[in-house]
């Protein structure tokens, strides 16, 4: 996968910002907003709290086939590719894990 061009240093601002703006993004993704007991957030349909808290509160709660999903698409867009192409590496992925996994499980059966 090519590597993303080298971006200027960020200050701790707009790191922390943009690790924000990534925050939301990710508890609108797995829809948050609709387990959360904040008003604001229910109103507004997406992330508009405190997000460590809220991603403290979430994150256990999601089944581990999405979080691995989304693991591989954050790690194919890192290596700089597109959305789609991210999102089918991410599939890609799933099929694997799902491989090794009815590998194991036949394994376990055999045993």
């Amino acid at each position: 996968m090519p590597k993303r061009k080298s971006e200027p240093e960020m200050t701790e601002q707009q790191r922390r910002q943009w690790q924000e703006n990534l925050d939301r993004k990710t508890h609108d993704f797995f829809g948050f907003w609709m387990m959360c007991n904040e008003k604001p957030c229910a109103r507004a349909r997406s992330c508009v709290g405190e997000t460590r808290p809220c991603f403290q509160r979430h994150w256990p709660l999601v089944p581990e086939e999405p979080k691995n999903w989304y693991r591989a698409f954050i790690k194919a867009c890192a290596g700089g590719v597109s959305k789609q192409e991210a999102a089918r590496l991410a599939d890609a992925e799933m099929v694997r894990i799902a491989a090794l996994d009815a590998s194991l499980q036949s394994r376990g059966d055999a045993a």
